[in-house]
């Protein structure tokens, strides 16, 4: 029989991306067999909310903050995965009588929160300004990475001699993915260079397409299956400092990792010691790449011998929501 039902209050678009939606879609998948889950939304994607529904999750669209009021009861868990959603709506939410769970990447605020849930292993427990009661979950040991990034057997059969590039920055058609995708392709290098997203401009399409670059393969809305098999397939990854850069690093796939926003400085400060990882910061403005600059990559991941990746492990996750009932 399950416990109370756990809300994740999150919102995805084109402009904010979809990665807390994948993130909380992760969490959920852990607790589903304890717990009742209800995704509460005002914009999520279409393609989303068909994996929701493939989960037998519950989905809630509201138009008001106040409509998740309605739905909550005493000691339901609400897990906040919103950068808009502050301490006032935390406050809210434990005067219902609920347990909050805040997945947190800025720590830029007070925190009322029962749990705070932070991937970085930078950020410690003491920086936080929280209440007495609040616990924590900091660091890798309590990642959030979809089921399918844990415990695959395809990750030990990787090739690091193939020669493929993954390329992807999310949902929006990034100018990041055509710039990394013009240096990759002028290399002449890789056989293929397999762009990923939620959407490609027929502008961008066009001028690539004039070109005949047939090496570079278009690919969009790829569930989790579908992106690990090419990430196997390639040499290395390029992708933000995000969730994005710890699912590629979870297939033992070399990355590339590219800081191109203010949430991701402390992951990307935290993925700096390991071999496996390249990273570049493009909020510098002085900091550039050229096709030199990826040769170098290349032949440093070519040549890599004993590469070290992180650990990720999930039981720690769950025992920490165990604590809040």
């Amino acid at each position: 029989m399950q416990n109370n039902s756990v809300f994740f209050r999150v919102d995805g678009n084109d402009k904010i991306g979809f990665g807390h939606i994948v993130r909380c879609i992760s969490l959920a998948q852990l607790l589903k067999k304890k717990y009742s889950i209800c995704f509460v939304c005002i914009e999520i994607p279409e393609r989303f909310v068909l994996d929701l529904k493939n989960e037998s999750f519950n989905i809630s669209i509201i138009k008001s903050e106040k409509d998740i009021n309605h739905m909550i009861k005493l000691n339901d868990i609400v897990v906040v995965d919103h950068y808009e959603l502050g301490s006032s709506y935390q406050k809210e939410l434990k005067s219902i009588g609920c347990k909050v769970v805040c997945i947190d990447d800025l720590n830029d605020k007070k925190f009322y929160a029962d749990l705070i849930i932070n991937q970085s292993p930078v950020i410690k427990k003491k920086e936080y300004s929280a209440e007495p009661y609040t616990n924590y979950a900091l660091g890798f040991d309590y990642m959030l990475l979809r089921r399918e990034f844990f415990h695959n057997n395809s990750f030990s059969q990787k090739f690091y001699n193939k020669k493929n590039v993954f390329i992807c920055f999310g949902g929006a058609d990034t100018k990041l993915l055509y710039y990394f995708a013009e240096l990759c392709y002028k290399t002449q290098y890789f056989d293929n260079i397999f762009l990923i997203g939620n959407s490609f401009s027929n502008k961008s399409k066009v001028i690539f397409n004039k070109e005949n670059k047939t090496n570079i393969k278009w690919m969009k809305n790829l569930n989790a299956i579908e992106i690990i098999n090419y990430l196997n397939q390639s040499l290395f990854a390029i992708v933000p400092s995000s969730n994005l850069t710890l699912e590629a690093l979870a297939t033992k796939t070399y990355v590339l990792s590219v800081l191109n926003a203010e949430n991701q400085i402390n992951l990307f400060n935290s993925i700096k010691n390991f071999n496996s990882v390249k990273t570049i910061n493009t909020l510098d403005s002085g900091n550039v790449m050229d096709q030199d600059i990826i040769f170098q990559i290349i032949n440093y991941f070519k040549n890599l011998k004993n590469a070290r990746f992180p650990e990720f492990n999930q039981d720690k996750l769950i025992e920490k929501f165990q604590t809040l009932q």
